[in-house]
């Protein structure tokens, strides 16, 4: 039963990460991932460019009741690379659509500019 469960919930966070991924890659262009080597993980980091303010980005996200974290929290040294640390285990796909809608209007707000490339991409030749 344990084997099963666990290809079960394998399959089910593959699902979900590839759906968060594809958010990412429509909305906010293929170079605001960071690249893994492998699919390990319930996160993933949406990159943001070196002047936006991931902290008060995290702030307005989490005030609208969208649990990310900013990735500069994470360093020790003073050069810190700026993004958001996005957790997808416990959030169906039917719900993240909503969610990362919200996300993009914070971002809009903070750093409209972690959208532009997305926005030239899909804008019309």
């Amino acid at each position: 039963h344990y084997s099963a469960h666990i290809r079960r919930m394998r399959l089910l966070y593959s699902r979900r990460r590839v759906f968060l991924t594809e958010l990412i890659q429509r909305h906010c262009g293929p170079h605001a991932l960071s690249d893994f080597s492998d699919n390990a993980g319930l996160h993933l980091i949406l990159n943001l460019p070196d002047e936006a303010d991931d902290v008060a980005i995290a702030l307005d996200a989490n005030a609208r009741h969208i649990l990310v974290r900013p990735l500069s929290r994470y360093y020790l040294t003073a050069q810190r690379k700026k993004g958001l640390l996005m957790g997808f285990a416990s959030q169906p796909e039917t719900q993240m659509e909503p969610a990362f809608n919200v996300l993009l209007e914070c971002l809009k707000m903070h750093c409209p500019q972690a959208l532009a490339e997305a926005e030239k991409q899909n804008a019309p030749s």
